[in-house]
């Protein structure tokens, strides 16, 4: 796409992208600054959060709702260690 406008929500992923990469994410260390910004994030778009704290309290697991919390809504998680 040479010399072609990008859709704003293409610039919008790669936003997120370019500042989700910026965070140390390493298996087994603290994620907690990862956490917060991607909880903020869903918190901005609607999204019910819950953060569920490891033993140690200093890495976190992190769920996203969308939608009921019955039948028909939508629960998102994924990894963020690298």
């Amino acid at each position: 796409m040479t010399g072609a406008a990008r859709h704003p929500a293409l610039e919008n992923a790669i936003d997120i992208l370019a500042s989700l990469v910026g965070f140390p994410s390493v298996s087994l260390q603290p994620n907690g600054d990862i956490v917060s910004y991607i909880e903020t994030y869903m918190q901005a778009h609607g999204l019910v959060c819950l953060r569920d704290a490891h033993a140690d309290g200093k890495r976190f697991n992190l769920l996203g709702r969308i939608g009921p919390e019955t039948d028909g809504g939508i629960l998102l998680g994924a990894h963020m260690d690298v």
